[in-house]
């Protein structure tokens, strides 16, 4: 991790149905502008191609509100199964892609990365050099049954998914789908 302010890298997807999407996004780089949280934005990787989604005109405009130009513009980077084609999957990342975040987080130093209704599972070298691992749970130093941080597991998820209860939801129904589930006591925590 850096010294400094740590530097977060944010995964979403948006939504290609409607070609919207991207609140959480915005919300986060917004309270990261306005000095609400203690991180700074290294990246916001897309996978889904500029034009298709809302992730790149929300970002767009907060550029333009906060008068960010140069090196302190935050640009969205498109790495996603058509741009890395590599072999086909039905769901998850490709290897291709998975290769490509990594360059890019070590390219911009990430300290962090923090899924924000990023709408792919995630594979490869991603997951075995940024996600929690099953050694970790041995780990006496990092006891996360205590509460501490592993630092090896460095992404986050905001999606409350159990599977398979909330499968393929997003945005709001999931957390709603949560909560309803919760209630019901057909679950009894979340994965948030």
């Amino acid at each position: 991790m850096s010294e400094t302010i740590p530097r977060v890298a944010i995964l979403a997807s948006g939504d290609r149905e409607s070609g919207g999407g991207g609140s959480t996004v915005e919300r986060v780089v917004r309270d990261v502008l306005e000095q609400k949280v203690g991180f700074q934005i290294g990246a916001v990787i897309c996978n889904n191609p500029e034009g298709s989604v809302g992730v790149y005109p929300k970002i767009e405009a907060l550029n333009t509100e906060f008068g960010l130009k140069g090196d302190d513009r935050i640009d969205v980077e498109w790495i996603g199964p058509a741009n890395y084609p590599g072999g086909k999957l039905k769901r998850g990342q490709r290897q291709e892609e998975s290769t490509a975040i990594c360059r890019l987080l070590e390219a911009r130093d990430i300290d962090f990365v923090q899924m924000a209704g990023y709408l792919r599972i995630l594979t490869g070298e991603l997951v075995e050099t940024w996600a929690w691992q099953p050694e970790f749970a041995l780990d006496p130093v990092h006891d996360f049954r205590q509460g501490l941080y592993h630092p090896d597991a460095r992404i986050g998820n905001n999606h409350p998914a159990i599977l398979p209860f909330i499968m393929d939801e997003h945005g709001h129904e999931a957390h709603e789908k949560a909560i309803q589930l919760y209630s019901e006591g057909r679950i009894e925590h979340t994965a948030m």
